[in-house]
């Protein structure tokens, strides 16, 4: 049977090739040339995301940090950043942040505040303070009279010891005794004429001259013992008296030292506290500093330097800018180090070690007292850096933390550097999915993020609106130094942001990917030798894009036209009807015709098997689709009487995953054809979803479809027979391709828009559909009247089977 003619199309008429594509009448956009507008500042038509990315920054609560939603692709990185940068001008600038050394714990680094842009400051000077004291030291401890001081207490401790050795000595010889040194050590033995008697001459001595030797030998050990308990204690006193030498000397030294310090900042308690720990220590190390100074020469003093500058150094975490507002800071890469800082170490002598100087600060305390931006799925990658972030966020402090505490790794001495207080505006960015998941499945998510900033994936079109846009590509040609624009290219790049949107009646907000076809329209410009970017550049550039993206566009419809995959798109079958599908690829989305098949056989009870169920291939969404399309047929014929039938639907040539219900209509005119016994056009394609009242409801990639199935009858030859049928509710998506649109007015090709399961069954049957009249039965002669009529003849067949036992059979569907 032969397709059915345009004229025999009843009911639903064509739409216009007006109504197909709307565009932007140049003249409108008040302009000639691009450059002669003011650039937009800031993202448009996200007035709703600003507010509340204002509301964020103005609330200093906890917990009111910000989540932007965002649709893939929408990048509102820039203009989250470059809004909040705004704001965060007017704010006043935190504080620096500073790290010295503990001298009561030397793993525990100190934190030290200072005001904004104070910290460089205060370590240059600390720097030339710590850089004058060593030379300071050595020219104290060298100094004419310390050096008298120094010798005059060594002297007096010198002869007292020379005094109580000769005091020794002289009571020895007179008990008749002598000390002698010995390689074993000091020896007391008896003098006889004026000689040290050796141990057996002592012991050959009678027994009372022996008895009274060893008495006088046991007076002098004493004596000597006493002495010797003496001469440390006078090295102790030596000791002490040098100590006070030292810190006398030395403490005029870190006076003139610390003085300057103590003038610039004596109003600040932390770094006052830090610079009298400070002097302590250095009076309480002198005698290291002297015995460095001692060791002499320039090595001597190079040691002495090193170690004063490493045990008094500074490390400046953070300075801010007093003049520049609140940091506005991203983390690209939110790693635990790159968040929360992390301590360095350096290899000496085999050994990792560490100082307060190889602490390294996170983009947390570079961001302190203004705002962090970071990418909530990039953040989530790193699950301890999440969690390490909301336990700043949660205690409002800032700690640094290693893996290694987590995981158990490595043994190597580190450094717990003091938390800072922590007062940061968080902005996590992400697409909405990840922002309600975090919401169902952490229970802090909610109490840390409390304000929600919606970006919008489009706007309402209105003139206004395409002036606005307008001037926002303005922006882009100025920014990047593009060639001029003229009216015409300025308004099919707004057409296209409508059909990037699906909806003529909206612009999309996904500016990136428009500002790269503007981009790429001013490369084929330059190509073509143009000076200036016009209409005709912008759709070479959109047919570049799709040409370097459709390969597997062109398989599908390849095997399509070599009738590998079976499509008819002309003549007519029972229970074969054109579906629609869509292909998502990353830089594509593009339609292909499918087949949807029907068959019917009677059966006592109702069942419809879905083949694409039953084989695992067909996603929850298409099984519903199946199931309410299954409800509506029951509804409308089966209302008196047991629906005596078997039917199977499939998607021929399918082998992949099916899922959504846009092809649902389809499916119910397939049944439909296939119990009436009425043949469909095959030179139409059809899409919609249907509901169980029969009304047929709108679809997504409605465009891609009819350019889909109109890419296959363009190949074939366009008979002016072929069409597609889609929604009404479809209609206002429509941004057609120009071809289709002269197409159209050519009357080769057709687009209808169904509201009900009836017109689309007239459309493509050719017969009237009928409507049931006061006495239940529909007209005869119309198709409902033949699938009634076909039910009965089932319903029947089903009672003759099943005799006395025949009743209402149920619904099923498989």
């Amino acid at each position: 049977m032969q397709g059915l003619g345009r004229a025999n199309r009843i009911g639903v008429k064509p739409l216009g090739a007006e109504r197909l594509y709307r565009r932007v009448a140049p003249d409108t956009l008040g302009f000639a040339h691009l450059g002669e507008l003011t650039p937009h500042q800031g993202p448009i038509g996200q007035d709703r995301a600003l507010e509340a990315l204002s509301f964020g920054l103005g609330m200093r609560h906890a917990g009111y940090n910000i989540f932007v939603l965002a649709p893939a692709g929408a990048n509102p990185h820039a203009a989250a950043r470059d809004m909040l940068s705004e704001a965060a001008r007017a704010l006043p600038a935190p504080p620096d942040w500073i790290y010295v050394n503990n001298f009561a714990d030397v793993h525990r680094p100190r934190a030290l505040r200072l005001p904004a842009g104070e910290g460089p400051p205060f370590a240059a000077r600390m720097e030339k303070a710590v850089g004058n004291l060593g030379p300071m030291l050595r020219g104290v401890f060298e100094s004419e009279e310390y050096v008298r001081q120094r010798r005059e207490a060594e002297e007096r401790v010198h002869a007292r010891a020379d005094e109580a050795i000769a005091r020794l000595h002289s009571e020895a010889e007179s008990r008749g005794t002598r000390i002698l040194q010995t390689a074993e050590g000091l020896f007391v033995t008896i003098v006889r004429d004026g000689r040290p008697l050796e141990a057996e001459e002592l012991d050959a001595l009678p027994e009372p001259d022996r008895a009274e030797a060893r008495r006088a030998i046991g007076r002098t050990e004493r004596s000597v013992q006493d002495v010797l308990d003496l001469l440390p204690r006078l090295e102790g006193e030596l000791g002490e008296t040098i100590g006070a030498l030292n810190r006398a000397f030395a403490n005029h030294v870190v006076t003139e030292v610390m003085k300057p310090l103590r003038t610039a900042y004596g109003s600040a308690g932390s770094v006052v506290d830090h610079l009298d720990a400070m002097a302590a220590d250095i009076l309480d190390h002198l005698g290291h500093f002297v015995e460095e100074i001692e060791a002499g020469g320039a090595e001597g003093l190079h040691h002495l330097q090193a170690d004063i500058e490493s045990r008094y150094a500074v490390n400046v975490l953070v300075s801010n800018d007093p003049r520049g507002g609140a940091p506005v800071l991203t983390e690209d890469h939110p790693a635990l180090s790159n968040l929360v800082g992390k301590v360095e170490h350096r290899a000496e002598m085999g050994m990792m070690v560490t100082d307060v100087g190889l602490i390294r600060p996170g983009s947390l305390h570079a961001a302190n007292g203004g705002v962090l931006l970071v990418d909530a799925e990039r953040l989530l990658s790193h699950p301890l850096a999440y969690d390490a972030l909301k336990r700043a966020l949660q205690d409002r402090r800032l700690r640094i933390e290693t893996q290694s505490e987590f995981l158990a790794m490595g043994s190597t001495v580190t450094l717990e550097p003091d938390a800072i207080p922590l007062d940061v505006k968080l902005v996590l960015i992400g697409e909405p999915w990840l922002y309600y998941g975090l919401s169902q499945q952490d229970p802090d998510f909610a109490q840390l993020f409390k304000v929600q900033a919606d970006f919008a994936d489009d706007m309402p079109r209105t003139v206004d609106s395409e002036k606005l846009y307008a001037r926002m590509l303005a922006g882009v040609a100025r920014a990047d130094g593009l060639a001029p624009f003229d009216a015409g290219a300025t308004a099919r790049l707004i057409e296209q942001a409508a059909r990037l949107a699906d909806d003529a009646e909206k612009l999309s907000l996904l500016t990136g990917e428009i500002a790269d076809l503007a981009r790429e329209a001013e490369n084929c410009a330059a190509s073509a030798g143009a000076s200036v970017v016009r209409a005709e550049h912008v759709r070479t550039a959109i047919a570049a894009r799709i040409r370097r993206a459709d390969l597997l566009r062109e398989q599908v419809h390849d095997s399509i036209l070599e009738e590998v995959r079976l499509i008819d798109t002309d003549g007519s079958r029972v229970g074969q009807v054109n579906g629609l599908v869509v292909y998502s690829l990353p830089n594509l989305r593009f339609g292909a015709p499918a087949r949807i098949t029907a068959r019917i056989r009677a059966n006592p009870g109702a069942q419809v098997l879905d083949i694409e169920r039953q084989a695992q291939l067909g996603g929850p969404r298409h099984t519903k689709g199946v199931m309410i399309l299954s409800s509506y047929l029951l509804a409308h014929y089966s209302v008196d009487r047991p629906a005596g039938f078997a039917a199977t639907l499939a998607f021929e040539q399918s082998y992949g995953k099916t899922d959504g219900d846009s092809a649902s209509a389809a499916e119910l005119f397939a049944l439909v054809s296939a119990l009436a016994d009425v043949p469909l056009s095959q030179s139409m394609a059809v899409t919609g979803s249907v509901n169980q009242f029969g009304e047929i409801q709108a679809i997504g990639g409605v465009n891609e479809k009819i350019e889909g199935f109109f890419d296959i009858c363009k190949a074939r030859g366009l008979t002016g027979r072929q069409g597609v049928i889609v929604p009404v509710a479809n209609v206002r998506h429509l941004m057609l391709r120009e071809e289709i649109l002269e197409a159209v007015r050519a009357g080769r090709f057709s687009v209808h828009a169904i509201a009900t399961v009836e017109e689309g069954l007239e459309v493509l049957t050719g017969m009237r559909a009928g409507e049931r009249a006061k006495g239940g039965r529909f007209p005869k002669g119309t198709l409902n009247a033949k699938v009634e009529a076909r039910l009965a003849a089932f319903a029947e067949a089903a009672r003759t089977q099943g005799g006395a036992k025949a009743r209402r059979s149920p619904w099923s569907v498989f």
